[in-house]
């Protein structure tokens, strides 16, 4: 299920990112050249892309001297994460009270079993285990 991207707002800013093309329009990535830009190795300042062409051009005369590429972008848009926070937030506290509530069940029946218990050690167990899931409850909701 791929999530909707909302965009909240959108600047104006200029930003410029550098890549190495070669003279087949391969983009260089870490494992040699490639037609897929995705995979590409770019670079948001000029010194390693000229690195890369220096060293290509040096170690690599026959392939010829690559071009280095400017890519330019004039707009940035800015996502709206909140929706994906609040869920993440809330799936996160419902599963550390779901821990909670087995820790305490668990520990109700080791005490239960042993025989060893004093009342109010286990009746202050199973209350903590009552509000953990009342409040389970109430998240849910």
């Amino acid at each position: 299920m791929k999530e909707e991207i909302i965009i909240k707002r959108t600047l104006d800013i200029s930003l410029n990112f550098y890549g190495v093309m070669n003279k087949e329009g391969q983009w260089l990535s870490k494992h040699g050249w490639t037609d897929n830009i995705t995979k590409a190795r770019i670079h948001s300042k000029p010194g390693p892309a000229k690195s890369m062409v220096t060293y290509r051009s040096k170690q690599y005369p026959e392939e010829g001297i690559p071009d280095l590429v400017q890519i330019a972008s004039g707009v940035c848009n800015v996502l709206d994460q909140t929706d994906r926070v609040t869920k993440a937030t809330h799936l996160k506290e419902i599963k550390y009270i779901q821990g909670r509530i087995r820790y305490w069940t668990k520990s109700i029946a080791d005490l239960e079993n042993k025989k060893q218990f004093e009342l109010e050690d286990l009746f202050r167990r199973k209350q903590t285990l009552e509000e953990l899931k009342l409040k389970l409850t109430q998240i849910d909701k």
